[in-house]
């Protein structure tokens, strides 16, 4: 078999879009909260190396009350979508992003997100620190390979 060159960013974003899947969310909105939970991420780990100011977003997306979707730990608009780096999420820009993977790749990597998922717990899918600690820290860097 072939192995997939792929970096973290995609396997986040599916393997959180099939964890909310599981949590049973629809998968559109499940793609919006995969891609969401990947940028999120992505965020935390570059202010940490000081590559990005916190709060250097382009724009702001007012929300007085917010609402919170809390397996996620993610803040949504008025529009129900995740709010992340202060700019709603869509689904137009999953979809943007996963065109660069064709339909083999994709397929490659909606399987090793459905492997990693079928025997984790109950809790450790629920709670976002336990899923990160848990599943992610020890799958981010797994070899994803391609049929034959």
């Amino acid at each position: 078999m072939k192995e997939l060159k792929i970096n973290r960013f995609p396997k986040m974003i599916i393997l959180q879009e099939e964890r909310a899947i599981l949590l049973g969310f629809d998968k559109e909105k499940a793609k919006i909260i995969g891609f969401a939970e990947a940028k999120k991420y992505a965020i935390f780990k570059n202010c940490r190396r000081g590559k990005r100011k916190a709060g250097s977003a382009p724009h702001m997306v007012p929300v007085e009350k917010p609402k919170i979707l809390k397996e996620f730990r993610l803040t949504l608009s008025e529009n129900e979508l995740p709010i992340v780096g202060n700019k709603e999420v869509t689904v137009e820009e999953y979809e943007k992003y996963m065109k660069r993977f064709n339909q083999i790749q994709t397929k490659a990597l909606k399987r090793w997100a459905h492997n990693v998922l079928k025997n984790i717990s109950e809790r450790d899918l629920k709670v976002e620190s336990r899923f990160f600690n848990n599943v992610w820290k020890s799958h981010r860097d797994d070899k994803i390979y391609l049929d034959n």
